[in-house]
């Protein structure tokens, strides 16, 4: 499990590598702004991921104090790792399969946000994409993450984490598309 949790989390990285592209090569500050916003999330899942994988403690806190600057910076935009050697029961194996496969369907959400951020035609799809990277994508992997947690506060954090960056997402975006919609004609 901890390769594959670490396999992914270089995944979500790499695909945020490639969104980042956007930065370097965006129109307009709006397409960088998204692709920060991509970076953010990402970010913060790979680091979940990570934590997970390694069994650092702590790392759920330093996602949670992430989430929470996220959601503080928003006024800025209007201007323990299982013991090994021990045999599985197969309730365990099956907890593993559900964390694999809701993992990977998040990673396949953040590759589909990039994939959107840098082919779709204008502002507005892109920034619907990159919705779904921020609200599947990061809740998808919190899911898996979920019953891979030491006990019901590392849980707790998790939810904490993906709600807070719920709330960042979702007026990002509001504002994100408010500006768009002022700009007369803009449509790149």
């Amino acid at each position: 499990m901890t390769e594959f949790l670490l396999a992914a989390a270089g995944f979500i990285l790499l695909t945020v590598a490639v969104g980042l592209l956007r930065i370097l090569g965006g129109p307009g500050n709006v397409d960088r702004t998204m692709a920060a916003q991509l970076l953010g999330t990402g970010g913060i899942a790979a680091l979940l991921l990570v934590a997970a994988a390694t069994g650092v403690r702590g790392a759920e806190d330093v996602a949670l104090g992430l989430a929470l600057s996220r959601c503080l910076r928003l006024g800025r935009l209007r201007e323990q790792r299982r013991p090994t050697g021990k045999r599985r029961s197969g309730m365990s194996v099956a907890i593993d399969i559900f964390t694999v496969v809701a993992i990977c369907a998040g990673a396949v959400f953040f590759l589909a946000g990039t994939v959107g951020l840098l082919r779709f035609p204008d502002s507005f799809t892109r920034l619907h994409a990159l919705t779904k990277a921020d609200n599947l994508g990061l809740g998808l992997i919190v899911l898996g993450l979920l019953p891979q947690a030491d006990g019901l506060l590392g849980a707790l954090k998790l939810v904490a984490v993906w709600v807070l960056v719920q709330l960042a997402s979702a007026t990002v975006a509001q504002l994100i598309a408010h500006a768009l919609r002022r700009a007369k004609g803009h449509r790149t």
